[in-house]
């Protein structure tokens, strides 16, 4: 009777079996029994010997879990190897970019500015910067709103501060919590400290004279960020007195330019990169140069999350 037998599905004599192996990130190599393999996940290994064989994968910027598999072959049989693939630890620390939308008309925004200077104090430049714009309401003749209007308003359009109203804060393009709520402000910085960064970012200003350039350079050690994203670089001025209609009479973090503008640069990273970027400015008149700095920052379109941050007042 033909039911009593089993065709061999390979085809050699009933002695191998397969073995699929599949990961959660695609592309891996497969190691079996310690030799490399053409294939990578996922895939199907035909032809393996029965008996006890073990699996491993490797995909660079990633941690296989669990390491290695056991798996007994059978004649015959498809036996599964699954495997989670978990980003490897950079060990590279995020820095923090609040920005802070204000206007000097705007009477919250005193406290809001009170509670956004102490966390810069706080956590210090290694961990968290800032740049404060400002907006046109409501006071329009905000003077550190109309010395870079365009500035201003693309930024303000970017992240819709148009109808959420001042004060407002945003933390790494994210995060928006309510701007005169310290413990909100803070519990969203350490969120995000907790993430580690996938690129390290450096920035310098030169100045001689009334010309400036500003500088950066980001190294990607590894796994690259994904997603569409352009490097920003801004210029700040601090130390600013003024005395504005709601009180406040000094001001810091002033953006004062962006370079080479609001929309930033397009950039492109693949594992193992460095890149350096200049960009030159003119210094206005009216800036004390002793109170300049730059911020550098580099921001993914599709989603606005801020990969990563730096300021020349880095330690």
């Amino acid at each position: 009777m033909s039911a009593c037998g089993q065709k061999d599905p390979v085809g050699i004599g009933g002695a191998t079996g397969s073995i699929y192996v599949t990961s959660s990130v695609s592309g891996a190599a497969i190691i079996l029994d310690g030799d490399l393999r053409s294939e990578v996940t996922p895939d199907t290994l035909d032809g393996i010997p029965i008996g006890e064989h073990v699996v491993a994968i490797s995909l660079e910027g990633y941690e296989p879990d669990p390491q290695v598999l056991t798996i007994i072959v059978q004649v015959g049989r498809v036996e599964t190897a699954s495997f989670a693939l978990v980003p490897q630890s950079t060990g590279l620390q995020r820095v923090v970019l609040l920005e802070d939308f204000s206007n000097t008309g705007c009477i919250p925004c005193v406290a809001a500015d009170s509670i956004v200077t102490e966390l810069l104090r706080f956590y210090g430049p290694d961990q968290l910067i800032g740049i404060q714009y400002h907006v046109y309401w409501p006071y329009p003749g905000d003077p550190f709103y109309l010395a870079a209007m365009s500035l201003n308003n693309a930024r303000t359009s970017y992240y819709g501060v148009n109808n959420a109203g001042v004060p407002f804060v945003v933390l790494d393009g994210l995060l928006s919590p309510g701007a005169t709520d310290g413990s909100a402000v803070q519990q969203a910085i350490e969120e995000r400290l907790a993430v580690e960064s996938l690129v390290e970012l450096r920035t310098w200003n030169d100045v001689v004279g009334s010309s400036g350039q500003v500088g950066a350079e980001i190294i990607c050690p590894s796994e690259p960020p994904a997603g569409s994203l352009r490097l920003h670089l801004v210029v700040l001025e601090s130390n600013i007195l003024y005395d504005a209609s709601n009180g406040l009479d000094h001001f810091d973090n002033i953006m004062r330019v962006m370079l080479p503008g609001a929309s930033g640069i397009s950039i492109s990273l693949t594992a193992g990169d460095t890149l350096t970027f200049n960009e030159d400015y003119t210094v206005d008149a009216d800036w004390a140069v002793e109170n300049l700095s730059v911020v550098a920052f580099i921001q993914d379109e599709s989603t606005r999350e801020i990969i990563q941050a730096a300021s020349n007042l880095n330690p």
